[in-house]
């Protein structure tokens, strides 16, 4: 168990029932988007750890009005409920990788799951929404576009991604990687909670 993690996760509670967290004050008119980053080798322990902060956000007094997506999920979901799913599985074994993904990426992207889950979902009435399998959802959906395309839709809501890579306040390293394999550059986003 990562015990740098631990104490990371187990401040989260305290961060975002913050009111000042709540009302994205201190932010500079910045969009109130939030980056949890983590060791991906760590990703068990993060999902073992998210049950307990959705409990002691449902016992905050007062309560609060939260929302979670798996984003790998979400996308798995948006698929089955265009009757699409059963094509991407079907995908020739004989194709290359980059052709299976750019097929996918015709099906689901970060605007249509975006678009999606703003359909399916009141966005604007959360207090906060979190989001997680962003691992899981790579590479058909890229974490810079997906809050891009997230933007409009979330309107001052603060936004928490739990991101397994680096964050560095410019860009995103999933897994570690760097070069063309890392995702694009993305200012708009803090950490949400800084070491140890």
């Amino acid at each position: 168990m990562n015990r740098d993690l631990t104490r990371r996760l187990n401040q989260i509670v305290g961060r975002v029932t913050d009111p000042e967290f709540l009302s994205s004050k201190g932010l500079a008119n910045e969009i109130a988007y939030h980056i949890f980053d983590y060791p991906a080798r760590d990703e068990i322990q993060l999902r073992e750890h998210l049950p307990k902060i959705w409990r002691a956000l449902e016992r905050n007094q007062p309560p609060l009005r939260f929302q979670h997506f798996d984003l790998y999920e979400e996308m798995l979901n948006y698929l089955e409920q265009r009757n699409l799913l059963h094509r991407v599985l079907e995908i020739d074994q004989a194709e290359t990788d980059i052709e299976v993904l750019n097929k996918v990426r015709s099906a689901v992207n970060e605007e249509k799951l975006t678009r999606y889950l703003s359909e399916h979902h009141d966005l604007e009435a959360q207090q906060i929404i979190f989001l997680s399998g962003a691992g899981k959802a790579r590479p058909v959906i890229r974490c810079s576009a997906l809050l891009t395309s997230l933007h409009s839709l979330t309107g001052e809501t603060p936004v928490v991604l739990f991101f397994p890579g680096d964050y560095d306040g410019a860009s995103f390293r999933i897994f570690g990687e760097t070069g063309e394999s890392s995702d694009s550059n993305y200012y708009r986003a803090f950490r949400l909670i800084t070491e140890g």
